[in-house]
């Protein structure tokens, strides 16, 4: 027979084994979420270390290939080890360019990254009109279809149209005249430290404004906008020089007075000169170190071949474009030919027979016009898609009509001007 006291020692002991169980149970079910973070956690980072050194393998590759000094030393596949684990990187070769994937396989997290490079110039083009010290002048019934820059006063005539946003910095003003027409949208702005005499659609960010329409005011905290880098560079016009060169040098004035001419690559050391009823098709970089002169009727446009890209005709002197010549792409939408003047013809600084460094009176098409150092002058039924100049002046009724294709213009090119990133994106396994 079990003794009392035999049976309170029983009791304790299966007290004390259902208390271990209920708590065993419930660090059991605490602990598990913490467990399955834990995992989780692992997961992610080996998710995450899989994906960074395929990415490490598509930036070796894309690094060693803008190294001239080590581009001949890049193969296809190439291995790379990082902390004990490997990424396989291949490399298929294009029309345009090349198509690098890396692929890792870290703990069963398999990570694949694509991207494309072509070998070219990229030149970026994100208003209609980007003035420089000089400003930007628009007469009655002249109009911008897209936003404007300047780094100097814009000043509109009345009636002028800004159908974008127009931003004024380095202190500079916008002055209109019993009403310049700002703005499209409630999204559309007019910026500068002074802005006058407009009538606008948006916000009015300014220091100080009078004779604005419907009384509006100026909204004071955006203070004076940053400076943006100009599209077109000094190092561009270079590359774009040594492009031309490449194809040898047209000695003289080249004259095209005949239905179809075709030109390449090349410097012309004289003027090209594009009389009215001929066509000239440039099939790659034109470098004129005279001037560049098309009339009645002149036709300049590029090869089919360029496709989506665009290509240059550059002056050392200045542009004369007259009586509804034109120029065209290469029929590819997101082709443009781009006219560039290096020279410094101005208003106050004409030079041989008035000319600004572009001129363009009449005709024109889609086409970009570029002056960094020099004045711009559109008159008359005259059109451009963009125009950079240290001064811009649309007179007669001229008018600009931005196309968002030119935010990210390409160029064929077969100068080392480097590999350009065209794409970028993981691919499923």
């Amino acid at each position: 027979m079990i003794s009392i006291k035999n049976k309170k020692g029983y009791v304790m002991l299966l007290t004390t084994i259902i208390f271990m169980m209920v708590s065993l149970i419930i660090i059991l079910g605490l602990s598990t979420p913490t467990i399955n973070q834990i995992f989780s956690a692992r997961d992610i980072w080996g998710a995450k270390q899989s994906y960074y050194l395929s990415e490490s393998g598509v930036e070796d590759i894309i690094y060693r290939l803008k190294d001239s000094t080590m581009s001949l030393n890049v193969g296809s596949p190439e291995n790379l080890s990082l902390d004990g684990y490997n990424t396989i990187t291949s490399i298929v070769d294009t029309t345009t360019g090349k198509i690098i994937i890396s692929s890792s396989n870290e703990n069963g997290y398999k990570k694949n990254i694509e991207a494309k490079i072509i070998q070219g110039a990229w030149v970026s083009f994100d208003y209609g009109i980007f003035a420089g010290d000089g400003g930007l002048n628009i007469c009655n019934n002249c109009q911008v279809l897209g936003n404007t820059y300047s780094d100097g006063d814009i000043t509109g005539s009345d009636g002028a149209k800004i159908v974008g946003s127009a931003v004024v910095t380095s202190g500079s003003q916008i002055i209109g005249n019993n009403y310049t027409y700002i703005g499209a949208s409630s999204t559309n702005t007019a910026w500068a430290k002074d802005v006058s005499g407009v009538n606008l659609i948006g916000n009015l960010y300014c220091l100080t404004g009078t004779n604005n329409a419907n009384e509006k005011v100026c909204d004071t905290s955006h203070g004076i906008s940053d400076v943006v880098t100009a599209p077109v560079s000094e190092k561009n016009i270079n590359q774009w020089k040594a492009e031309a060169l490449k194809g040898g040098i047209n000695k003289g004035d080249y004259l095209v007075n005949k239905e179809n001419d075709v030109i390449g690559s090349s410097k012309i050391s004289g003027d090209l000169i594009v009389e009215g009823g001929s066509t000239l098709m440039v099939t790659g970089t034109l470098w004129v170190v005279g001037n560049v002169t098309l009339t009645d009727g002149a036709k300049i446009k590029l090869s089919p071949d360029f496709g989506k890209n665009s290509s240059i005709i550059l002056a050392d002197g200045y542009v004369n474009i007259n009586g509804n010549s034109v120029f065209e792409g290469s029929g590819t939408s997101g082709s443009y030919p781009i006219v560039v003047s290096t020279s410094i013809c101005s208003i106050t600084n004409h030079c041989q027979n008035n000319n600004s460094a572009i001129s363009l009176s009449g005709g024109a098409g889609s086409i970009v016009l570029v002056a960094p150092y020099g004045d711009v002058n559109i008159n008359g039924s005259s059109g451009a898609r963009s125009v950079m100049g240290h001064s811009i002046t649309l007179s007669g009724g001229a008018s600009v009509t931005y196309d968002s294709g030119l935010a990210n213009l390409s160029f064929s090119t077969s100068s080392s001007v480097g590999w350009v990133i065209s794409g970028w994106k993981e691919l499923e396994n």
